[in-house]
């Protein structure tokens, strides 16, 4: 058999400055972890199982065709679901499959994108528990108001409504930092059985009026449910070493090393994001105390198209390894996909910096990257 006839799969993966990075510093990152408290156990296990991940020395199948009977050699991944780009690509093609072709049915839909104030987004990662308890405040708040246009609408009792959903939770933002957020997909609508067949009734287009009502409930309820929890006053948060990288990837600082604290270097015009206000953003979209609502976006029924760029956009690798670059004294830089509004185009991380960025991705054991919503799905 010659060498053509096998698959590189992942191609050159051994070559790329993530595996570059990763391979040469796995070592010193684990030392640095185990002085500050030890790296957990599924850290690490993702950080190896990285490294194996297509790589024929550890494991293939031969795959023959039975036409041609040529032969390929298809190398074993490591299907996990923190930063691999293979494995993430991949559970992103099978999702968004799952989610266009099984579950959402051809009506109107409209998507709500929620982040959250930066402590909150600490806490979530720190406790998988809280994160499920915030998802399910915000989706009671946007199912009343579902619920109050509908029966106004169209005269129906709210009891018989059945309204339906599914929740993408992204953990990730475009400089590879720590940050949760929903992109909720809402059937734009809702589900009445009538002579025992579900009748859809369209739901009116909402207006800045409504999202500005919805996020103000949702920042009213979300901050309640804190102080009663005691998040507020004093957060029973553990300092372990997973939780102190949670920390420091969401302010964009250094966890540890020579740089520790030093907040991460930023290429551009500008100077950061400070001094928020509450405001208006554009249509549809407002923020208020650290929230922000977005559901400009609507699809037309039958719109696949649509729904299948938007679960890509959501579900896509946290890391873009196209855009990662060695530069000459040994840093790596990430070129963001588009320039923020403060000018800055690239951030300059040290290979130990992006290890703690990689490791602050992965999410925790059993926590659930997506939620469903209702029986009409």
């Amino acid at each position: 058999m010659h060498n053509e006839s096998i698959l590189p799969f992942p191609k050159r993966r051994e070559k790329s400055v993530l595996y570059k990075v990763v391979s040469e510093n796995l070592n010193t990152f684990l030392e640095l972890g185990f002085v500050n408290g030890g790296v957990p156990e599924y850290v690490e296990k993702e950080f190896n199982e990285f490294l194996e991940c297509g790589v024929l020395a550890y494991g293939f199948l031969r795959v023959k065709c039975d036409d041609c009977k040529n032969e390929k050699l298809v190398p074993f991944s490591c299907k996990k679901r923190g930063f691999c780009p293979t494995c993430t690509s991949k559970r992103m093609s099978e999702t968004t499959e799952h989610i266009e072709s099984d579950l959402i049915p051809r009506v109107p839909l409209r998507q709500f994108v929620l982040s959250v104030p930066i402590p909150l987004r600490f806490w979530m990662s720190c406790e998988p528990k809280l994160q499920s308890k915030i998802h399910g405040i915000v989706c009671r708040v946007i199912n009343g108001f579902y619920k109050r246009k509908l029966s106004e609408r169209y005269s129906l009792k709210k009891s018989e409504i059945e309204l339906g959903g599914v929740t993408l939770i992204q953990r990730s933002g475009s400089s590879i930092n720590l940050n949760i957020h929903f992109h909720m997909l809402y059937v734009d609508g809702c589900y009445v059985m009538k002579n025992e067949k579900p009748v859809f009734y369209k739901a009116p287009e909402p207006s800045d009026s409504d999202i500005e009502t919805l996020i103000k409930e949702i920042s009213h309820r979300v901050i309640r449910y804190l102080r009663k929890r005691g998040y507020l006053d004093s957060p029973d948060i553990d300092e372990s070493l997973i939780n102190m990288l949670y920390s420091a990837s969401i302010k964009n600082v250094a966890a540890f090393g020579i740089n520790r604290g030093r907040r991460l270097r930023f290429i551009g015009s500008g100077f950061g994001f400070e001094n928020e206000e509450i405001s208006k953003v554009s249509h549809l979209c407002v923020k208020l105390n650290g929230f922000s609502l977005h559901a400009a976006s609507a699809m037309r029924a039958g719109d696949r198209k649509r729904i299948r760029n938007i679960c890509n956009y959501v579900l896509r690798p946290p890391v873009a390894v196209e855009r990662l670059k060695e530069l000459d004294n040994g840093d790596i830089s990430y070129r963001l996909k588009k320039p923020w509004s403060n000018g800055t185009t690239h951030v300059v991380f040290t290979p130990l910096e992006l290890m703690e960025r990689l490791a602050a991705i992965i999410p925790k054991p059993r926590t659930h990257p997506s939620r469903w919503l209702g029986s009409s799905l």
